[in-house]
């Protein structure tokens, strides 16, 4: 499940100008240092989506991938692209020549087993799962099927989130329907 703060919690300047999208597929902004190839890459990973350049002429987007960085970054990337969802990802891909790494990465690279982030102490707990010792194999492969990686993660909440925004159905009504 994706978890992170929606867009409407915080007060944001409206937007002053009419963004017209020059086509129906969902809009991926990558601000991750990744090669035309490995954008392609992800691109046909995701499925129908078109997945730019931060650098290229892009007005709106409904994803914007960024690599870990301050926050005075996230907040531009956020008011460059206000109605988008902004992703924070570390990614090591040796394929693709792709090493971005960061605090998150390096923690679990040291021997942590897990990094979780928690709006209470409730929801923390929900994301803890305490079970009985099991014996040795059992546990290292139900905790192999448990721990999909990082890129899974993301990426499969990507989809999700695309797949939800291209299945909104819009109701347009006109002046005296009811």
């Amino acid at each position: 499940m994706f978890r992170g703060r929606g867009r409407g919690q915080t007060s944001r300047s409206a937007v002053t100008a009419e963004v017209v999208r020059q086509s129906d597929r969902p809009v991926v902004v990558s601000a991750l240092a990744l090669k035309a190839s490995a954008r392609e890459h992800l691109a046909r990973s995701l499925g129908d989506v078109e997945v730019r350049d931060i650098r290229d002429d892009v007005l709106t987007a409904d994803v914007v991938l960024a690599p870990s960085c301050s926050p005075q970054a996230i907040a531009a990337l956020n008011r460059a692209f206000p109605t988008a969802r902004l992703l924070v990802v570390e990614l090591d891909d040796s394929e693709w020549d792709v090493h971005l790494s960061g605090p998150v990465q390096r923690l679990l690279a040291a021997g942590a087993d897990a990094y979780l982030t928690a709006d209470s102490i409730v929801n923390l707990s929900d994301q803890i799962r305490l079970r009985k010792e099991q014996p040795a194999d059992a546990a290292e492969e139900q905790t192999a099927l448990e721990d999909p990686s990082v890129d899974d993660l993301i990426l499969a909440n990507v989809a999700d989130l695309l797949r939800r925004r291209t299945e909104t159905t819009v109701v347009v009504r006109r002046e005296g329907d009811r």
